[in-house]
């Protein structure tokens, strides 16, 4: 949750990505970074079809767009080191012949799904758990628990 001074309606709850400190090649200021460690955490269980047209959306657009495309390619090539060029090649093959939904499936298995696992605190107890089979489902349930 953001904090109630960065928003202009404080008595609504923000939620904010868990990201790391660093995000590409910016930088999140670093007492926000520290705040949001210590804020209530929402973790939230999503069909992998569903949060792969999530990403599709939200990094190609909704149709997707040439000119945001062509961004993502350059952006995927970053990750080669850590993903290995063959899976690069594949993902890159997929998007662009249009197949998107494999693209965005093959990143979230081998890309943010481990990247998740590895940030994850077990050992915190103030963890809300939502789990929905669709974004809209998502939306009704975290309305409802904050």
């Amino acid at each position: 949750l953001a904090p109630p001074e960065t928003t202009k309606r404080p008595e609504s709850p923000v939620l904010v990505e868990g990201e790391s400190l660093r995000i590409g090649n910016c930088y999140l200021p670093r007492p926000f970074w520290d705040w949001m460690g210590v804020q209530r955490q929402v973790w939230v269980d999503l069909p992998r079809t569903e949060r792969a047209r999530f990403l599709v959306e939200d990094y190609l657009g909704s149709p997707p767009e040439e000119s945001r495309i062509t961004a993502f390619i350059e952006i995927l090539h970053t990750l080669r080191m850590e993903l290995g060029g063959a899976r690069i090649e594949d993902i890159e093959r997929k998007v662009l012949s249009g197949k998107h939904q494999e693209a965005a499936e093959i990143l979230l298995t081998h890309f943010f799904d481990p990247h998740y696992a590895k940030h994850r605190d077990s050992s915190r107890t103030d963890v809300t758990h939502i789990s929905a089979s669709t974004l809209e489902e998502l939306e009704a349930s975290l309305r409802e628990a904050l």
